[in-house]
């Protein structure tokens, strides 16, 4: 049976593998910018914002996975074993963003979609070889 320290350990790995920690940490953000700024707060859009981000983390795990096996192979490990359940996680929280935004507003959703044609013209594949010898837009930063 595992320690109390170990289940911890897993449980902590497991909220950072998942992209949890910083899905929660971007509420964090939007909740301190609109504390600042005297917004008016409305609770739906740190859901969307929390799925969002989840989605658009958790995609870079998967275009990332090369330079990943480098700098953070536990976390390659992880991904590789869990990685339809990931993936389809993934997705789902980007569907649920997807409908809690456009029941919110219109404007909501339009903005719902600009992080998601950032992470695809950023993360993936895409540039021609005779634009540059890079392949994505994240290689020429």
């Amino acid at each position: 049976m595992a320690s109390k320290t170990e289940t911890l350990k897993n449980f902590l790995f497991f909220l950072a593998h998942t992209n949890l920690i910083i899905s929660l940490g971007t509420i964090g953000f939007i909740y301190l910018t609109v504390s600042l700024l005297s917004l008016p707060s409305d609770f739906m859009l740190y859901i969307i914002y929390f799925l969002v981000a989840l989605f658009v983390y958790s995609i870079n795990r998967f275009t990332d996975i090369k330079e990943d096996i480098i700098n953070n192979p536990k976390r390659t490990e992880f991904i590789k074993k869990q990685g339809k359940e990931f993936l389809v996680f993934s997705l789902l929280s980007l569907m649920i963003a997807f409908i809690l935004s456009f029941l919110h507003s219109l404007l909501t959703f339009l903005v719902v979609l600009l992080p998601i044609i950032f992470v695809i013209v950023y993360s993936i594949e895409w540039i021609p070889r005779f634009i540059s010898s890079r392949k994505r837009l994240k290689e020429i930063f």
